[in-house]
């Protein structure tokens, strides 16, 4: 009974830690498509739910930069990022002299 106890309370601790790397914060951005880097419409930005970017994420952007699989973004011109994650399948493609 101890040790089913034990396993449930690691199990418990994973759960609750995956979670909390899965949720979102205000001002993450993810991609929606597949585009170019400097275009919004690439983007949508968390602010309590998800919705349509109005910017395309910068240096003073807050949270975490996803690249989802399947989509591809293109940097055609120069751009910070301080958190990006490009999920497996997807793509981030950095032209020459950028």
């Amino acid at each position: 009974m101890r040790t089913l106890r034990r396993l449930f309370s690691i199990l418990l601790l994973i759960g609750l830690y995956a979670s909390s790397l899965l949720a979102q914060a205000n001002g993450d951005y993810k991609t929606v498509k597949s585009g170019n880097w400097n275009d919004p419409t690439t983007w949508q930005v968390y602010n309590g739910n998800w919705g349509t970017a109005t910017a395309s994420p910068d240096s003073n952007a807050v949270g975490r930069i996803s690249v989802l699989a399947g989509h591809t973004v293109t940097v055609t011109a120069n751009a910070n990022a301080d958190s990006l994650v490009v999920e497996s399948g997807g793509s981030l493609v950095i032209n020459s002299g950028v």
